[in-house]
């Protein structure tokens, strides 16, 4: 199990799957959202979310959402609606390569 967390801890994440392997969109949502190309880790619908109290979630558009804590601002992953595939910011999970 794989475990992330915003910057303030108040939102956490659990995947099993891999986060040794980061993908990045270059589209122009992402960038817009992270201010550059997003770098993400495919957790498929593996994810586990603890702390969804602190956190707001934006449809982005018809297909997706993204969700970022409301307490320091930090992005968490954008969501694929149909099939349900999260991407989540790589920088969340200590054993990511970020290259």
């Amino acid at each position: 199990m794989h475990i992330g967390q915003c910057l303030c801890g108040a939102v956490k994440v659990t995947t099993s799957k891999a986060v040794d392997q980061v993908s990045v969109c270059h589209c122009g949502m992402c960038q817009k959202w992270n201010g550059g190309p997003s770098f993400s880790i495919d957790c498929d619908a593996d994810l586990q979310i603890e702390g969804k109290e602190s956190m707001t979630t934006f449809s982005s558009s018809q297909w997706g959402e993204r969700a970022f804590c409301n307490q320091c601002g930090t992005h968490l992953y954008y969501h694929l609606i149909s099939p349900s595939k999260y991407y989540v910011s790589a920088t969340l999970f200590e054993g990511s390569k970020q290259a």
